[in-house]
């Protein structure tokens, strides 16, 4: 007697899919998606964040599925998957805030646009002009959004030396930027508000 995918357990589906079975992995796709996509919503704002969220989650555990070491818990493990992506996803979202607020900040009768144009194009000068080692930090840090840890496991390094090595990274912007831009108090004051040392 055959049993229906729907009805078969999460750990004998994901045996079948590391088998080969490849398309079998939608049946564990529909079984959770509410869920991830529930987990998605409960630290996002909006819905089409969660649903890419979700999207981004599925794909990650499809790629990571023969990591698994207990199938039977492929849910709590799914939901964690999901819970790292909206994580990730809140930080790369404030990351981008981040930058955005920082680079509109204007004194009154400026034009923030303009203003907005120069800050970048000073940063990026500046981050050309860094060391490799510390350009790749930072850029994994805010811009691609990793944790420290995540850091640290890309670059085969402790947690305790990517946080020095990070620490090192925004000093050296910091005075680079400073350098560029004067050390008026707005400069500080944008130095401040990007994290950028500038002691």
């Amino acid at each position: 007697m055959l049993i229906p995918l729907q009805l078969t357990s999460d750990a004998r589906i994901v045996g079948r899919v590391l088998g080969g079975r490849r398309d079998e992995f939608g049946v564990l796709v529909e079984r959770y998606y509410r869920a991830v996509q529930s987990v998605a919503r409960a630290r996002l704002e909006n819905t089409v964040d969660a649903e890419d969220v979700a999207q981004e989650a599925f794909v990650s555990a499809y790629r990571k599925l023969d990591t698994l070491m207990e199938p039977q818990k492929f849910g709590p493990w799914l939901m964690a998957i999901a819970r790292n992506a909206a994580v990730s996803w809140i930080r790369r979202r404030k990351s981008e805030v981040l930058v955005a607020d920082v680079a509109t900040v204007a004194e009154p009768g400026e034009n923030p646009p303009v203003e907005r144009a120069e800050l970048q194009r000073i940063v990026r000068a500046k981050l050309q002009d860094m060391e490799p080692d510390q350009r790749e930090i930072l850029l994994l840090f805010y811009y691609g959004g990793k944790t420290v840890g995540e850091v640290a496991s890309l670059l085969e390094i402790t947690k305790a030396a990517a946080n020095k090595r990070l620490q090192r990274a925004r000093e050296a912007l910091g005075s680079e930027f400073l350098r560029s831009v004067g050390e008026s108090g707005k400069a500080r004051d944008l130095a401040l508000a990007w994290g950028i040392g500038i002691g």
